[in-house]
């Protein structure tokens, strides 16, 4: 990940991920993203300075961001390059909302390759006077239409959606 060289005037700076290979000579570029990333200190309070967390789990790269305050979003990118194409594609997405004070919640988890969803949602959990009530979820599940792969470099941030 790369940000914007620091600017006096602009706490807005924006984020790059950059996707590399390992190869015999050093590394190659699998692909690049502008719009994916949250920029610095826009992701409100739960977000803090808008950083996301970056990992590598068997070949998957996930690309975990929170922003938002009372009502807030997290959401989950699922990456992985495809040999055959020789681009990074996006093979899911995780992304829940939350009313933090009310514990109402909704999450959408989509697995692109499989092209199966599920929605989760969970009703106000606190009645009119803020007492804790045990409320049951819902649940739904669909297949999407089948279509290509989004590549890295078509992806833009799912909070901002």
């Amino acid at each position: 990940m790369l940000i914007e060289q620091e600017s006096p005037n602009d706490a807005e700076r924006e984020r790059l991920l950059v996707v590399l290979l390992r190869r015999d000579q050093g590394y190659a570029l699998a692909g690049s993203n502008r719009g994916l990333l949250s920029c610095y200190q826009c992701a409100g309070a739960k977000g803090g300075d808008g950083q996301p967390d970056i990992q590598l789990e068997r070949g998957v790269l996930l690309v975990s961001q929170l922003s938002g305050s009372r009502w807030f979003s997290h959401a989950i990118d699922r990456l992985r390059w495809n040999r055959a194409r020789r681009r990074v594609e996006l093979i899911g997405r995780d992304i829940t909302d939350v009313d933090a004070a009310t514990g109402r919640s909704s999450e959408t988890i989509c697995n692109y390759l499989t092209r199966e969803c599920i929605e989760t949602i969970s009703p106000t959990q606190v009645d009119d006077e803020g007492r804790e009530i045990d409320v049951p979820t819902e649940s739904r599940s669909w297949k999407l239409p089948k279509r290509p792969l989004q590549r890295l470099e078509q992806l833009k941030n799912p909070l901002l959606d």
